[in-house]
């Protein structure tokens, strides 16, 4: 069973590990990992341009990630339109004005 470390869980580092590899240490600013760009046709976002050979391979690592560590997905929509219009006192995992959500991972 992986441990958390004092950096932060196991399946978080590995996955900013797959990450970091892919984009060569270069991960984009701001980077979060959506489906839609990874693997539309000929990428979009940060994979625009990108080999569909090596996409696909990113996306099977994240996905043997999951499997191997026994993680369930969830989908989760959020406006965050109306998320950033609002005040909220609480802490976020993510930035509610950049238009995707996603957990912070890297």
């Amino acid at each position: 069973m992986p441990q958390t470390t004092q950096h932060g869980n196991a399946t978080q580092e590995s996955l900013t590990k797959i990450i970091t590899n892919y984009f060569a240490g270069a991960t984009p600013t701001r980077f979060e990992l959506h489906a839609e760009e990874l693997l539309s046709p000929t990428g979009s976002g940060p994979f625009a341009g990108h080999d569909r050979g090596r996409r696909n391979d990113l996306a099977k690592q994240v996905l043997k990630l999951l499997d191997d560590r026994s993680h369930d997905v969830h989908m989760l929509g959020i406006d965050k339109s109306k998320l950033a219009s609002q005040n909220c006192d609480g802490n976020l995992a993510f930035d509610p004005t950049f238009r995707f959500f996603s957990p912070t991972i890297i």
